[in-house]
C-alpha cells in the first residue's frame, strides 16, 4: 500500500460548548447561512458564501478572507436533523469547488467528516463538533492528530464570537 493512498481516518477532534440559549436558535447558527458568516471566521478573518443550499446531498461553497490571501473551502451535507444534528464532509477547496489541499499545511487532510450535535438543555443548549480525518493518506492523519491544539484554538475562538452573536439574537 502506497503511502499517498487515500483510505484511512484518523481519531476524533472533540469540543463541547454549552450556550445560554435554546436550542432551535443554535442549531439555526449553522444551519442558515445569513448567521454563519457573522461568528464563523475568527481571528479577524471574514467569510463569503457564494453557494449557500445547506440540504442533503448539496453544498455550500465559501471562502475566507485572511491577511495571507483566501481560503476556500466547501461543506456537503449528508444529514440534517433539524435541531438535533448536522452532519457533513468539511475540505478545502478552490474557486471552481474542486477539492484541494489546505493552502498552508498541505499535508493537512482534504476531507473532514464533521458531526454537530445540539442538545436541549432547557433554556441552554450543549453543542458538541466533531472532526475526524475521512480518505486520508498517512502523513494527512498524522498532520491532523498533531493539528488538535491548533483545531480547539480555532473552533474556541469561533465558539467565542458564536456566544457573542448569539446574546444579540435575544
Amino acid at each position: 500500500m502506497s503511502k499517498n493512498q487515500s483510505n484511512k481516518t484518523s481519531s476524533e477532534f472533540l469540543i463541547s460548548r454549552t450556550f445560554d440559549a435554546p436550542r432551535d436558535l443554535v442549531f439555526q447558527m449553522f444551519y442558515d447561512t445569513k448567521h454563519l458568516g457573522n461568528w464563523v471566521p475568527s481571528g479577524g478573518m471574514t467569510a463569503t458564501y457564494l453557494k449557500i443550499d445547506i440540504s442533503v446531498g448539496k453544498t455550500v461553497h465559501y471562502f475566507m478572507n485572511t491577511p495571507d490571501g483566501k481560503i476556500w473551502g466547501k461543506a456537503t451535507y449528508q444529514e440534517i436533523q433539524k435541531p438535533s444534528r448536522i452532519i457533513y464532509v468539511q475540505s478545502f477547496s478552490d474557486e471552481n469547488e474542486g477539492t484541494t489541499a489546505h493552502p498552508m499545511a498541505p499535508t493537512f487532510p482534504k476531507e473532514m467528516l464533521t458531526t454537530i450535535t445540539f442538545e436541549d438543555l432547557g433554556k441552554k443548549t450543549k453543542l458538541t463538533l466533531t472532526w475526524v480525518a475521512i480518505n486520508a493518506s498517512d502523513e494527512e492523519v498524522a498532520t491532523f492528530e498533531s493539528a488538535k491544539d491548533g483545531m480547539n484554538h480555532g473552533w474556541s475562538g469561533s465558539f467565542n464570537q458564536l456566544h457573542a452573536y448569539l446574546l444579540k439574537q435575544k
